[in-house]
């Protein structure tokens, strides 16, 4: 990379990672110089254009830079979500389910850019939905948590009991959005999946980049074992999946009828849970939105006669 692009770059670094400030600068040089920008990449600045920042996300910096050399993804964020990311990617990547990682540092990920774009789950067509469902069948194979590295780590580790615990501690603050009928239900339900499973951690339609050979999942820095039940019931419930493209959905990824289940009553807890979530970061129209979604899984479970156990 151009000596002034990467320090325009750094020092933008600098100010948006939650890394220490005094460590992210040389984190970025070391990961630049030992990555294909400092050897293939063009070092005359009128030809190679800075990193340009891609805006909306939450946790850190994301840059997208092209380069006659290639295109390339640059994430900086909290060590710890990049250390997932990496895991993740490590297991995914190249195998057309993830980008392939380039270079990486504590706080700093660099990867191939997936060329294709995100697509609203309103547009999608049953075949895009198959094709997405058989996608994350491939995530969610049990024999990919043999890739996580260390069995310390947070992002290695996961308890049903401690799940739903630490979900509801998230959602109380906010239970006088929900109805009691569904903050019971909350309150009540355990799902226990039969095995436990990567998950992606963050599965909506903006995460999702439909590209010529179809669906690849990006930004995987909450990537964690877990109940694929819950994993299908954020998609369902972030972008309001309609109910022939959920069914699409789960033919392609081969659903039994136990997992069709434990997803439709896994959809409330979710629901309440992403209202949560919009409620602490301050956007109550979304909040709101979120809660008025969970109210319907839940006529939905009900409806249907949904296992909870």
């Amino acid at each position: 990379m151009c000596n002034s692009h990467l320090a325009t770059f750094a020092g933008v670094c600098v100010v948006n990672a939650h890394a220490d400030r005094s460590k992210i600068r040389e984190h970025v040089h070391d990961v630049a110089m030992s990555s294909p920008f400092s050897t293939q990449a063009r070092t005359d600045d009128e030809q190679t254009a800075p990193p340009r920042r891609i805006a909306g996300h939450a946790s850190g910096g994301v840059w997208e830079y092209l380069s006659p050399a290639g295109d390339w993804i640059i994430k900086c964020a909290d060590p710890t979500r990049i250390a997932c990311e990496l895991r993740a990617l490590t297991a995914y990547g190249g195998r057309g389910l993830a980008p392939t990682v380039v270079a990486a540092q504590p706080g700093i990920l660099i990867t191939e850019r997936v060329a294709g774009h995100t697509r609203p789950a309103d547009q999608w067509t049953s075949t895009d939905a198959h094709a997405l469902g058989g996608v994350l069948a491939a995530v969610h194979a049990a024999h990919a948590l043999s890739q996580l590295g260390d069995p310390d780590d947070p992002c290695t580790h996961y308890s049903a009991e401690g799940y739903f615990a630490h979900r509801i501690a998230q959602i109380q603050p906010y239970a006088h959005h929900l109805s009691r009928e569904l903050w019971a239900y909350i309150t009540s339900v355990r799902i226990v999946p039969p095995e436990v499973t990567m998950v992606h951690g963050d599965l909506w339609s903006g995460n999702i980049i439909w590209g010529e050979s179809g669906p690849y999942l990006v930004d995987w820095e909450y990537a964690h074992p877990g109940d694929p039940a819950g994993e299908l019931a954020y998609l369902v419930q972030m972008d309001d999946i309609r109910a022939d493209i959920r069914a699409a959905l789960l033919d392609g990824y081969g659903a039994t009828e136990q997992l069709r289940r434990r997803v439709v009553a896994s959809a409330p807890l979710i629901g309440a849970w992403c209202a949560a979530w919009y409620f602490t970061h301050a956007d109550e129209a979304r909040g709101h939105l979120m809660v008025r979604r969970a109210e319907e899984r839940l006529h939905e479970a009900d409806a249907s006669g949904a296992e909870s156990g």
